[in-house]
């Protein structure tokens, strides 16, 4: 349709000075333009809106104690353009951790965000994951729930951010970091 929109309006100014400019062709090739150009717009337009701008990926390493929370904050990042790893509803619905692709995952994350919990500081899982993480150099935040009695050692070297009682101001807080480390990220590569 774009096509014939195209050659229609450049053949019509180059017909239309001939003595059958009011013919009925003429009409109808002008018709045709105007609503192949209609068509076009729209298509643009409608192509525009249906794209998601994607602001990064992040990887969310939990012990399934926090999914509640992990569950709230999955849904924030995504209504901001997130993508994030692993699936939750996968492991919901009863997936192991080993049965998932994490490599994948991992190498399409653009940062990872670990949740301390007491459960978690043991987790041979959230060690792997941060092993894989610091491998790839990508970024890594850290949030600590209160129940912690020790660092694990191999986390001591990051800055962990601690987290309230209060679920909101949680959320709130690891969305407004997300959102300077990716913005801190664009700006370093000249993308505003």
């Amino acid at each position: 349709m774009a096509v014939v929109a195209v050659i229609v309006s450049v053949l019509y100014p180059l017909l239309s000075y001939s003595n059958n400019a009011g013919s009925f062709i003429w009409k109808v090739l002008s018709a045709l333009t105007v609503l192949s150009i209609i068509v076009c717009i729209l298509s643009v337009a409608i192509y525009g809106l249906s794209v998601k701008r994607k602001n990064g990926s992040i990887f969310i390493a939990y012990d399934f104690s926090e999914v509640n929370f992990v569950q709230e904050l999955k849904v924030l990042l995504e209504k901001r353009h997130y993508v994030c790893y692993p699936d939750i509803s996968a492991l919901i619905n009863g997936s192991k951790i080993k049965d998932l692709d994490l490599s994948d995952q991992i190498n399409r994350s653009d940062m990872l965000l670990v949740l301390l919990s007491k459960e978690s500081c043991e987790s041979n899982y959230i060690s792997f994951i941060v092993k894989a993480f610091k491998k790839l150099d990508r970024p890594i935040q850290i949030y600590a729930f209160k129940d912690i009695e020790e660092i694990p050692t191999y986390l001591k070297q990051y800055m962990i951010f601690p987290l309230t009682r209060d679920k909101n101001a949680n959320l709130s807080m690891v969305i407004r970091l997300i959102n300077g480390l990716f913005l801190g990220k664009r700006i370093r590569e000249n993308k505003i």
